[in-house]
């Protein structure tokens, strides 16, 4: 968890230290703010090695940048400019990557996910294969093409079941169910969208979940499996407090599959919390 107390940190000399999206998640573990989450995901970084940077906001890079001075690392930054989203669906997305420098050999790809942040972690990937081949590494650009093309990121925009069509989402924070509101806009603008939210009750995402909840024509309330769990009925009511929506609670979560719409313009969308959606993969795949 986070970089400094992360089992990634078990590397004494990485190649290459990669650092992601940063936001406020397991605040009583890493800080409550941002810039106290980056100096622990900072810590990964290892006396001279290269440093790959996802795009973050200024306060946040600045951290980083700091901790990768400190260490003499070498900090490359992603540039979005560097990538174009050619077209995409409901099953993938076909991308340009625009880096003329590029020692990779990839211009256009498949990506076998859904989300535009992808894009910026394809991105994220390009430029740490451009740093191993540089030094010295072999990677045959088929290779990348085929990685992409096939790559499966299970419970993130996953679509597990076609009929009715059924998406999980482990969105569980603002920064992630924010990501999952663009995300349904983007790919399921002309879709009724049917949440089913299960969350745990130490979670604090009222303002982005009313941004996802004004894409759904209505919510069905589940209790996760765990002891964090916030149940059913309370989350119903702070739904009802945050919108005016449609609520329907299922107090069993093995029943979930009674509220399921199955027109050809439904969409049934899991989210809230990882345990709430591995549960509802296991249960569809039985």
């Amino acid at each position: 968890m986070g970089g400094r107390l992360d089992a990634t940190n078990v590397i004494d000399s990485p190649e290459v230290a990669i650092i992601t999206s940063i936001s406020n998640d397991h605040s009583e573990y890493l800080g409550d703010t941002l810039e106290k989450i980056a100096f622990e995901k900072a810590s990964i970084i290892k006396p001279g090695c290269d440093v790959v940077i996802y795009p973050q906001k200024k306060s946040v890079f600045e951290v980083i940048k700091n901790y990768a001075n400190e260490k003499s690392a070498t900090l490359h930054s992603v540039d979005t400019n560097d990538i174009n989203i050619v077209s995409f669906g409901p099953l993938g997305q076909r991308l340009m990557y625009l880096n003329t420098l590029t020692n990779t050999g990839i211009r256009d790809f498949e990506l076998n996910l859904l989300g535009s942040h992808q894009s910026v972690n394809c991105l994220t990937v390009l430029k740490t294969i451009e740093i191993l081949i540089g030094k010295g590494y072999k990677i045959d650009s088929d290779h990348i093409r085929k990685a992409f093309k096939t790559v499966v990121f299970n419970g993130r925009m996953e679509i597990i079941n076609q009929n009715p069509l059924i998406l999980i989402d482990g969105a569980h924070n603002a920064e992630g169910l924010e990501r999952l509101s663009e995300n349904i806009g983007t790919y399921f603008k002309d879709y009724n969208v049917h949440l089913f939210l299960g969350m745990l009750s130490d979670k604090e995402i009222d303002s982005s979940l009313k941004m996802l909840l004004l894409k759904c024509l209505d919510v069905v309330t589940l209790t996760p499996q765990n002891p964090r769990a916030k149940c059913a009925f309370d989350t119903a009511m702070m739904i009802k407090e945050i919108h005016d929506i449609k609520v329907n609670i299922c107090e069993d979560i093995t029943q979930f599959s009674r509220y399921l719409q199955a027109g050809p313009h439904d969409i049934n969308v899991f989210c809230g919390s990882l345990y709430l959606i591995g549960s509802i993969r296991t249960q569809v795949r039985e």
